[in-house]
């Protein structure tokens, strides 16, 4: 590491497609940060609106500001990777392009992580909406809001089986505790923040999580379950299996819990096609090969899974 580099506490990465509309938002809110010692890395994902222009305006000169481009679009971990190899500060922070943070929350999270010798670190999420800017709401259940506490492996997996969603958080790195093994799996456009998460829990990571709610998450209304591609679910199966669990029994019933749910998924959208297309043979089907797969016609499979499309 550099002198330069060695200014540089955090780097804070922005993965950037066609953000245009809530970029300038949250752009202004990482360099107001009361962490001054910072860098704020766009990395574009070949956007074709002016989100880059409005990004440089939002920055209005600020030298911390980095924009990095692509000619080909190839989904947020890719995007994510690119800042990554470029990144700087001790710890690595990602913010999304539609989402905002309170001004201490930079300088929070790392001075509390660093107290506690914690290599990864959270805070809650303030969750909003669009279309109802009074509708705001803490994200995390009580039991994980009511103070300080370390987060397993194998209750990091459990949390997202159930409803608390932690795959949600956006939590800081501390870069010299993973060297290459910061690095989001490429082959995921949807859960690539969990997976990743996952895979240094299972490592050995130590992750402190704090109740404060410094992150605002931008949600939407309405389920997503339409946008789901087998694909998509297939790679999401694939990458849960290359963690290895090692001789830690609670996270191996956690992933294999995980791995039912994804194939409960998977099975949900064959089930859904075939209802749309009111095929009562492959209804029939699908319900017999995977009886699980019913529940999921109760309530969007994007929250069941803790799966949100982000660019």
């Amino acid at each position: 590491m550099s002198k330069n580099d060695a200014a540089i506490r955090v780097s804070v990465i922005m993965a950037n497609y066609n953000g245009a509309a809530h970029i300038a938002a949250a752009v202004e809110s990482v360099l107001r940060q009361t962490e001054p010692a910072l860098e704020l890395i766009v990395s574009d994902d070949a956007s074709t609106d002016d989100s880059l222009y409005i990004a440089r305006n939002a920055a209005a000169g600020d030298a911390r500001l980095v924009l990095l481009t692509s000619e080909t679009r190839g989904g947020p971990a890719i995007a994510r990777n690119r800042a990554l190899a470029i990144a700087r500060g001790a710890w690595v922070a990602i913010v999304d392009n539609d989402d905002h943070i309170d001004a201490e929350r930079l300088e929070g999270l790392i001075n509390r992580a660093e107290a506690d010798g914690a290599d990864l670190a959270a805070d809650n999420l303030l969750n909003f909406y669009d279309d109802a800017p009074e509708q705001k709401r803490l994200h995390l259940p009580a039991r994980f809001a009511r103070a300080p506490q370390w987060i397993s492996a194998a209750a990091y997996v459990d949390a997202d089986n159930g409803s608390a969603g932690l795959g949600y958080l956006k939590p800081i790195f501390r870069r010299a505790a993973f060297g290459d093994a910061l690095r989001y799996d490429e082959a995921l456009h949807i859960g690539e923040d969990a997976q990743l998460m996952t895979q240094l829990l299972s490592r050995g990571a130590r992750l402190r999580l704090y109740p404060e709610a410094w992150y605002h998450y931008r949600k939407r209304h309405g389920s997503i379950s339409h946008r789901q591609k087998p694909e998509t679910i297939e790679a999401m199966i694939a990458a849960l299996d290359r963690i290895d669990p090692g001789a830690d029994e609670a996270l191996a019933a956690a992933l294999a819990l995980r791995r039912r749910n994804l194939l409960d998924a998977l099975s949900f959208i064959d089930l859904v096609a075939a209802l749309k297309a009111r095929d009562a043979g492959a209804v029939a089907r699908a319900a017999i090969k995977r009886p699980s797969a019913l529940r999921l016609l109760s309530e969007p499979i994007a929250a069941r899974l803790g799966l949100r499309p982000r660019t």
